[in-house]
């Protein structure tokens, strides 16, 4: 039997809990889309491959957004 308050704290921690994995699977499949859809391509940003830049630069801010 757990009291009503760790009960409570147990559900809010549940929630986080989705969200944080609901988080990581829509950077991951951000990150991986970037990849494959700019693979191809010859521009570059900061002389770096614009798929670099869109997935690993681009996924750090999606991912912040994204974050609970």
């Amino acid at each position: 039997q757990v009291g009503p308050l760790y009960a409570r704290a147990l559900r809010a921690s549940e929630r986080e809990a989705a969200a944080t994995l609901a988080a990581a699977a829509f950077t991951m499949a951000y990150f991986w889309a970037a990849v494959w859809l700019l693979e191809d391509s010859d521009m570059t940003i900061l002389s770096m491959p614009v798929w670099f830049m869109a997935s690993c630069v681009g996924g750090y801010f999606g991912s912040v957004a994204a974050g609970p």
